[in-house]
């Protein structure tokens, strides 16, 4: 009976002490692995490990990265939101840059970046905003646009709308400041302009033309009908559709007034209008 009971004791007994060093840490400890180790979960979405990492670290282990040598992109990785990237001190090994850090006291997810920044998006809620930065929007208006710092998502904030201006005839740099053209339009009107033979331009509806002179003389206190000695011609270089309930003819207005033979350039965004008098080419609204 008494080597019962003392066998009881000493299973009892057993239990306790392993109940007591369960984990490596001893009792309470946030360590759930092995070793004293915390997981570390790595994402390279870039294909930029040269050396592949362990899943486990201890707290407090120096672990190094590996990374792939680029000549153009600057490489480098984000552990737990934090930012590690090349610099001047960087190690490299057989001219692979090796970038270190300190494993945290938690388990720990590390990204490898390009420019610093990660390639998947961080999702709604783990954003880390820039204080961004005031860009125009054209039409006069102003927005702000953020850049995610961990993952280089951006998204805009309307500052101020202002509402293009509306009138009759627009210089080719009014209708770009308004959005009515783009730099894809400027280009082809450009290319027209410049390269393609007056005979060769394409040709405009009787009525439309005869109303852009007619609102072209009323815009200059001209008489137009009434004067038979203005008839006036058009030069046509193409209309564009912008979804506004209207369209944009793009047109040089000749025989109306005499322009002074002076060569010239017009440049919008970086756009190139070459001119041999001082006349200049009109936007001109469609309307009723």
């Amino acid at each position: 009976m008494k080597k019962i009971l003392v066998s009881i004791l000493l299973f009892v007994f057993g239990v306790c002490l392993v109940g007591c060093v369960d984990t490596p840490n001893g009792p309470g400890s946030e360590d759930p692995y092995p070793n004293g180790k915390y997981k570390l979960t790595v994402i390279d979405d870039f294909g930029y490990l040269v050396e592949p990492l362990d899943n486990y670290y201890k707290a407090g282990e120096e672990v190094e990265v590996h990374l792939a040598f680029l000549s153009g992109p600057s490489v480098g990785i984000n552990i737990n939101g934090d930012y590690i990237g090349e610099d001047a001190e960087t190690k490299h090994v057989d001219g692979h840059p090796v970038i270190s850090f300190i494993m945290p006291n938690k388990d720990s997810t590390l990204y490898t970046t390009m420019n610093g920044l990660i390639l998947r998006d961080c999702g709604e809620d783990n954003h880390q905003w820039d204080e961004g930065r005031e860009i125009e929007a054209g039409n006069g208006g102003y927005v702000m646009k953020y850049i995610c710092e961990l993952c280089g998502k951006t998204k805009e904030e309307i500052i101020t709308i202002i509402m293009p201006e509306f009138k009759i005839f627009y210089s080719l740099q009014e209708a770009f400041n308004n959005q009515f053209l783009t730099h894809e339009d400027l280009e082809e009107i450009a290319n027209c302009k410049n390269n393609v033979n007056y005979e060769d331009l394409p040709k405009i509806d009787i009525m439309i033309e005869d109303k852009i002179k007619e609102d072209f003389c009323s815009m200059n206190d001209i008489n137009y009908g009434l004067d038979t000695e203005i008839p006036g011609t058009i030069r046509f270089f193409g209309k564009y559709d912008k979804g506004l309930g209207y369209i944009f003819y793009i047109v040089m207005i000749d025989n109306i007034f005499d322009y002074q033979d002076v060569i010239g350039q017009e440049v919008v965004d970086g756009i190139t209008f070459n001119y041999d008098t001082t006349q200049r080419i009109l936007v001109w609204r469609e309307h009723e």
